[in-house]
């Protein structure tokens, strides 16, 4: 009865050491995943920036009053891989610094969030920084450096070349009879020698007129008398123009025009 008791024993005791080993090796799968999950994030900061041409004006809220500032071009950045934390993306150059503070929080996955820095100077460098906790120190985990290169100039639109525009050398003189005709002669003469006699034609505005093109030299002016001819139907003692004759001085690039009119002098039929 004894040896019964002593085995009984025996395995109640080994029984009750089993029961607390499998409770042990349950809590440790548990425990595990949960201490190696803290201990290292699947999400890993990085930083990437581009930087662009930019000739607009922004407005700079970093300051009160705000107002509004003008600069030569503006840096893009994107931080990805951004795990639950405090982050800071920050920008020095020789313009001055300036900052972005924002803090990051998700129960799962990984963050990310982008912005710009609008500079005047071309060498910069721009710092991805992160803590867990405000008391912490900032820790730098991701970077970038510019200004090394140029930024390209932009293109110039094509330049026309314009055609010289030709140097004005004539001069025009019309001469219109009011109360004339088609085909009455009218003379020309320049500094007392004749030119070729003219018909009238109508004109583009309906009226009995003439048209002479001369060509007179560089910074010289040229004395025309025009004369019209009274016609070999009209009796002269009946007929005849007002003015007689008129006289323009012309010179290049000169236009003028002169008037007469046909009169009846007689007394009415």
């Amino acid at each position: 009865m004894n040896s019964l008791r002593a085995i009984f024993g025996r395995q109640a005791g080994l029984g009750r050491w089993l029961r607390i080993a499998a409770a042990l090796v349950i809590l440790g799968t548990v425990l595990v995943p949960i201490a190696s999950s803290s201990a290292k994030s699947p999400c890993t900061p990085s930083l990437t920036c581009e930087r662009h041409q930019d000739r607009d004006c922004h407005l700079d809220r970093s300051r009160w009053p705000w107002r509004w500032e003008c600069t030569g071009f503006s840096i893009h950045w994107t931080a990805s891989g951004l795990a639950n934390g405090y982050y800071k993306v920050e920008m020095t150059s020789l313009c001055g610094n300036k900052s972005s503070d924002f803090y990051v929080y998700s129960t799962k996955g990984c963050n990310w969030l982008t912005g710009s820095f609008a500079l005047d100077c071309e060498e910069y460098t721009i710092t991805l920084k992160y803590r867990a906790h405000k008391s912490d120190p900032w820790q730098s985990v991701g970077q970038c450096n510019g200004g090394e290169e140029p930024l390209p100039e932009p293109e110039e639109p094509p330049v026309c070349e314009e055609t010289p525009i030709p140097p004005c050398i004539r001069a025009d003189i019309s001469a219109i009879i009011w109360g004339g005709w088609d085909g009455i002669v009218v003379n020309a003469t320049v500094g007392g020698a004749q030119q070729q006699p003219m018909l009238t034609a109508h004109d583009a505005f309906g009226r009995p007129a003439v048209l002479w093109t001369f060509y007179p030299p560089e910074d010289d002016d040229w004395n025309v008398v025009v004369t019209p001819q009274l016609p070999a139907s009209l009796d002269p003692k009946l007929w005849k123009y007002e003015p007689a004759s008129a006289t323009v001085t012309i010179g290049r690039c000169h236009g003028t025009q002169v008037f007469f009119r046909l009169i009846h002098t007689g007394p009415n039929p």
